[in-house]
Order: structure tokens, then sequence, then C-alpha cells
């Protein structure tokens, strides 16, 4: 019995001592393979993980310039379709915050151009920085009144009707706007016949020029409080009721420019206009710049 116990105890013994030199080998060899193959963790080669990690963000990166092209070409089509200078009836585009007219005169000196109106026509001229174009207005003009008052000083020195001013010289383009002083009027209906008669004058005297007739502009909340007949709602019922009538009777192109003045409220900002009408000089560049973005010169269109 003795002889048998003493024989397993040297198998066990023996089969312990494989083992632990087995192990011995791996872990010696896992050691080497370690540090030559630059394995970590026995997972993943620091170098594949390298590649793994660049390969994501170079994806990543392709992606973004991918969106961004795409955001730019939205931009673009947006752009297109707001300056189309066929367009009669313009509206503001929003894509953009409103500044996408902006600068646009700097490359349009009017010359080939005439302005025909009220007091807030004389604001144009005197601070829309438009030297060569013309202006046929007067503070306190209104569409009948400027059918027959002699209050456009004329080349040779004497006075004439807005009419008789334009009919001096060829126009390309000429920009019309009366309604503020009208708006008050019992009788609307006048001031669409009187306007037509206008236009039609006009037509006789320049008859190849571009008319172009313009929405009443919009007014602070200071406006009201001198009258309470200013108000955007009283404007902006004007415009689409006899403004735009005028446009449609005489075959003129509409210009709608209120929308573009317009705050986040649906008013004049207060900084537009001290007395809530008249714009500021700032507003007179802005102005300036939507018509030359909306209706470029004909040698550009």
């Amino acid at each position: 019995m003795n002889k048998v116990r003493k024989q397993r105890l040297r198998l066990q013994q023996g089969i312990i001592s494989i083992v632990s030199l087995a192990l011995i080998v791996f872990v010696v060899g896992w050691t080497i393979n370690t540090a030559v193959t630059g394995r970590k963790n026995g997972l993943m080669p620091v170098s594949a993980k390298k590649s793994t990690t660049e390969t994501s963000q170079t994806e990543s990166k392709k992606k973004t310039k991918k969106k961004k092209k795409t955001d730019t070409s939205a931009v673009t089509d947006t752009t297109s379709s707001a300056a189309d200078p066929q367009t009669t009836e313009s509206s503001p585009d929003t894509s953009s915050g409103g500044d996408i007219f902006k600068g646009a005169a700097m490359k349009d000196d009017f010359s080939d151009a005439c302005f025909i109106g009220d007091s807030r026509t004389v604001g144009l001229e005197l601070n829309g920085d438009k030297a060569k174009a013309d202006f046929y207005a007067s503070q306190g003009l209104n569409i009948s009144s400027a059918l027959t008052e002699q209050v456009i000083t004329l080349e040779n020195g004497n006075m004439g009707t807005v009419i008789d001013g334009a009919s001096q010289k060829p126009y390309s383009r000429i920009f019309i706007m009366f309604g503020i002083n009208e708006l008050g009027w019992p009788s609307p209906e006048t001031f669409v016949a009187d306007y037509v008669d206008l236009v039609t004058q006009i037509k006789a005297v320049q008859p190849t020029a571009q008319i172009y007739i313009q929405s009443v502009l919009p007014v602070s909340p200071a406006a009201a409080y001198e009258n309470e007949i200013f108000t955007n709602e009283n404007i902006d019922a004007f415009n689409e009721q006899y403004v735009k009538q005028v446009a449609a009777q005489t075959g003129t192109n509409y210009l709608e420019i209120n929308s573009f003045f317009k705050d986040e409220t649906g008013m004049l900002p207060e900084d537009a206009a001290a007395d809530g009408i008249h714009f500021t000089k700032d507003y007179c560049l802005k102005w300036i710049d939507l018509l030359a973005y909306l209706v470029p010169m004909a040698n550009n269109a």
C-alpha cells in the first residue's frame, strides 16, 4: 500500500510540475508577444485602434462638410428666387434675416431713374445718397395736387408739375409713392382715379420707362399719437385695396416694400423714424438698397 501511495504522490507532483511549467511558458510567451506586436491587454493592436479612431474622425468631418454644402445650396436657391427682377409683387426673404438686400445700391447710382412722391420721397432724396437720381417730390403733396400744383423746379428755372419734371429727359425706371397723406380721405375712389390719371400721363411722356408703384411704407407707434388714422392696419388695407388696384388698372409694376421694414410686432421700429412716419438716414439707405435689389439697372438686369 505504501508503495502505491508513493507512486500516486509522485504522479501528482509531476502533473503539478508540468502545469506550473506550462503556465510559466504561457506568461513568458504572452509578455514577449505584447512587447513585439504592440498589443494592449491582448484585445487590439494600438495601431489598429488609432487607425479606427482616425477613420471615425474622417467620416465625421466628411458628414459635417456635406451638411455645410447642403445648407449653402439652400441659401443660394433662396437668394436666386428672391432676386427675380421680373416679379412685380415682392415678399421679404426671412431665411436671411431681412439683410439680403444690404449694400445692393453700392453699384447702382440710379442715374437712369426718377422718384415721384410726397415728403417721404423728399426724405429719400436728402438721405438716400443718390445724387444722380432725379426727385420730383414735395412736402404735403398728394395724388390730386401732384396733377396740378407747380411745386417742381425745372431745369430751365421755371416751376412745373411732377409731370413736367418727368418729361424733361428719358428715364429707364420711375418709382412712385403716394398714399400716406390720402389715408384718411373720405373717398378712396378719388385716390384711385387720380393715381391712374397720374400714371397714364407719366406713360405718355415716358413710353419706354418701367414704372414701379411702391406700397405705402409702415409707421411706428409714434405716428398714431399725432393722428389716429396713421396705423399699420389702415396702411395695409389701403395698400391691398387701392394701391394694388392702381397698378392692376395701369398695367404697371407693384412693389410690396412695406413688409420689409416691419419688426416682429408688425410695426416700423421706433428708431426708424423720429416722428413715426419719415425715415431716418439709416432707413432711407435701407430703402434705396431694397429698390436696387428688387429693380436692378436695365443694363444689369
